[in-house]
This record gives structure tokens, sequence and C-alpha cells, in this order.
């Protein structure tokens, strides 16, 4: 596996652990996402078992925080890293990821890296968002939206729940590197949790099926 040179330092029985626990939160996540918009009543039960392992999770991992928010007819899984600017999400992390083609505080491809100047303006005014382009040969382009979140005095990773999980993507090498760079409580089990959830039995069997094909969790090589 190419985990790139962010998490070149990071070993990768560490890399292996976190994104089998990763990948299993965003799976049963975004599946509670789909089924709370039709029948939320119906899911109280899960969420409460749901929320009690993302916290667990939040322990295990300091550098890194997930956040299960309810709405009236959405239910959404926020991802905030323990970073207080752009600027050093930027500095720390984003840019040590090679592909990188343009950034913008305001919107996407605002300034090319092929434009030195502009670029570092783009970057250094950002005061509320942060807007990354990457080109990569595997997967083609790719953006990375990051916002600043005042209230929790952290960086908030919007996500793509279909690609996030996916280990050449920014969204997933920073989420790897924030989460395993700092303190990381390797006596917390989260995998076996997330894979008895039973979940899987609200849906039918041919959603049960393609739920496997779709989001079975892949081992790092």
């Amino acid at each position: 596996m190419a985990s790139g040179e962010l998490l070149s330092g990071i070993s990768q029985s560490d890399i292996g652990m976190f994104q089998k626990e990763f990948e299993q939160l965003l799976r049963v996540g975004s599946e509670m996402a789909r089924y709370y918009a039709i029948a939320h009543h119906d899911l109280d039960g899960y969420i409460a078992r749901f929320e009690k392992i993302v916290k667990k999770f939040n322990q295990k991992y300091a550098g890194i925080k997930l956040k299960l928010v309810k709405k009236l007819e959405v239910l959404e899984m926020r991802i905030l890293l323990n970073e207080e600017s752009l600027q050093g999400v930027y500095k720390n992390a984003a840019s040590r990821i090679i592909g990188m083609q343009s950034a913008g505080a305001k919107k996407f491809n605002a300034a090319s890296v092929t434009n030195g100047e502009k670029f570092s303006k783009e970057i250094e005014s950002a005061k509320d968002a942060l807007h990354f382009t990457y080109f990569f040969p595997e997967i083609g382009a790719y953006t990375l939206f990051l916002t600043k979140d005042p209230h929790e005095k952290m960086i908030e990773l919007h996500w793509d729940k279909k690609e996030s999980h996916y280990e050449l993507s920014p969204d997933f090498r920073i989420c790897a590197y924030y989460a395993l760079s700092g303190e990381v409580d390797r006596s917390i089990k989260i995998y076996g949790e997330l894979a008895v959830f039973g979940f899987i039995n609200l849906l039918s069997e041919t959603e049960s099926r393609h739920w496997f094909e779709k989001f079975n969790p892949r081992m790092l090589e």
C-alpha cells in the first residue's frame, strides 16, 4: 500500500489498526444515516450504542475527534482534527501529500501551486476555510475541504462518505496522521464491537450483500 510521505514515519501495523476501525465506523455511520432519514425513531437504541463506541474511539485516538450530530431528519458524522489553525493543518499535513495542485481561502482552484506568491497568500489569508485540490494517477482529481470550528477550537475535515475510507485519499491520510501522531490507547478495542454491531440485521438480504461488497474493510498490505 502506498501510504504516502505524510504517513511514512508511522508503523504499518498502526495504520492498519486505525484503518480497520475508522472504515468500520464510517460504514456503520453511513448506513445508519441513510436509515435515520426514513425511520429515525426505530434507530434510537442503535444510535445510543453507536455513540458509546464513537466515544471510545475518541478516547483511543487523542489527535482526532468524531462527533455524531442528530438533527430532525439528518444524522451526521463530523470529523475534527486536533489543530488550532487552518494553516497548521496545511503545514503539518496537507502540504506533505504529494499531488497538491491548488488552494483557495474562499473557493477551489483560486491559486495554483505553480504561482508561489499567490498560492502562499491564499493559505495565509484563510480565516474560516481552506479548499485544496490534488491529483493522483491512481484516483484522479481529489478535493479537500477544511473549516475552522471556533466552538470546538479544532479544524473540521468535511469528508466524502464514499471516498474518505480509501487509503490513498487526502482525507484518510490526514485523519490517520492526526489520529496516530497523538496519544493512542491501544488497550481500547473498537473493531470487535463494530463488527458485531448488529445494524446489518435491519437490511434486506439484497441490501446486506451490497453493504458487505461495498464496505468490507480492507487490511493494509
